[in-house]
């Protein structure tokens, strides 16, 4: 669901000027090392600072890491450096395995997001520091899990996508196994574009690939940059998933008939995302996130309601009440619940920008089979070793709330 009336938190209060970019008259966006481009923010390069503090060796004399970076002064407070990421029109960021520093300057697998800085109708134009701090939390605590054939997060849901970057770091990095980004209506055009400029067509079926490949505004790179698509095809699709109208999207994603008309209109690459399996069923999902989505108190009890549609069954207590009868001992029926029994977790970030809503969320999760569990402190320590990876603390300077919801 869209993410309302937030624009009057730190982001937008930040007592800077609101730098607004220039393009040539005409409105074109030319391509090449000698034209000019389009302005991209790498986030992992604006925040150096907040990730690596101990790599100041990594800047240069004027204290970036390279011409992408900003040059009107050197951003060191995590509100300045996501003000700087919210106002540029496309944002990047580097899919590394490890997290290290130095890797960042070397990989050539860059996810880029095109951002709507001047949307008024909602607020899923813009990446939000919720997003990239979900992001840094979840690769911190999983990706020494994480291989070509062990996917931590298995078959994820995203609720309120948004641009999509969160989805698309969780498919690239392989932390799901397949991520089903879902968002209302009105931003289901924005959330297509980037997911489909950033589909690396060459790691499906060749068939598809060659009618992937067809479109020619991929030929420029992802969003007319030199960066080529990183995320695998096979590990992402894009669904319109309303809370308040759950029931009749669920149906038309079964039906392959859940993107708008206008995203059809694009041909085989947006047919893709509608060719596959049902992704979108009740009671698969093993892992479920969203950032910001706590916003309205209307929407508290709608969004629960489709956290609890969403998520794995949990086991009946009749169900063991039939199996004790039947003469199994408890010790044998608990073993059969904890090795067949799935669970999905549910991980929320984000900012309360309206207490009620929080509030409400606590008040009524148990009456949808869930706990929340605020697990903010965890942000200073994410992969739970002790050791403080500085990846995630710049999260409480922005006082981000980190919660975790457990099916009862």
């Amino acid at each position: 669901m869209t993410k309302r009336n937030r624009r009057s938190r730190s982001r937008f209060n930040c007592n800077k000027r609101h730098r607004k970019h220039k393009f040539p008259s005409d409105g074109s966006r030319k391509l090449g090392s000698d034209q000019q481009r389009e302005k991209m923010s790498i986030f992992q390069d604006l925040a150096c600072d907040l990730l690596h503090p101990s790599h100041q060796s990594l800047k240069n004399k004027d204290g970036f890491i390279n011409e992408n970076t900003p040059s009107e002064g050197f951003l060191t407070d995590a509100a300045s450096i996501f003000f700087e990421l919210a106002n540029t029109p496309l944002v990047g960021y580097r899919v590394v395995q490890d997290g290290n520093a130095q890797t960042c300057l070397n990989t050539e697998k860059m996810l880029v997001i095109r951002q709507d800085n001047d949307c008024s109708i909602h607020t899923g134009g813009i990446v939000w520091e919720t997003s990239y701090l979900l992001a840094e939390f979840l690769s911190a605590r999983f990706d020494s899990q994480c291989n070509n054939k062990n996917h931590p997060l298995g078959k994820t849901l995203e609720i309120g996508a948004g641009c999509g970057m969160l989805g698309l770091i969780l498919a690239t990095k392989g932390l799901s196994s397949k991520v089903i980004l879902t968002e209302a209506a009105e931003v289901m055009g924005i959330l297509t574009t980037n997911v489909l400029e950033n589909v690396d067509s060459t790691q499906i079926g060749e068939k598809d690939s060659e009618e992937l490949n067809d479109d020619s505004t991929h030929h420029t790179g992802v969003h007319g940059t030199d960066c080529k698509p990183a995320c695998p095809a096979q590990r992402i699709s894009v669904r319109q998933l309303r809370w308040d109208n759950l029931e009749h999207d669920i149906t038309a994603a079964l039906k392959g008939n859940n993107l708008l008309e206008s995203e059809r209109d694009r041909g085989s690459r947006s047919e893709f995302l509608l060719h596959s399996d049902n992704d979108l069923e009740p009671h698969t999902f093993d892992t479920i996130v969203g950032t910001d989505v706590v916003f309205s108190p209307a929407l508290v009890r709608p969004m629960l309601d489709t956290l609890r549609r969403m998520s794995h069954k949990p086991r009946r207590q009749e169900e063991r009440m039939k199996k004790t009868k039947k003469g199994e001992t408890r010790s044998k029926i608990d073993s059969e619940s904890s090795s067949n029994q799935k669970s999905t977790q549910i991980f929320l970030c984000l900012q309360i920008r309206c207490p009620d809503s929080h509030a409400l969320l606590f008040a009524e999760a148990p009456n949808y089979g869930f706990e929340v569990i605020d697990i903010t402190t965890d942000l200073s320590d994410p992969t739970g070793n002790g050791c403080n990876t500085y990846c995630c603390s710049w999260g409480s300077e922005l006082e981000c709330v980190l919660l975790k919801m457990n099916c009862l």
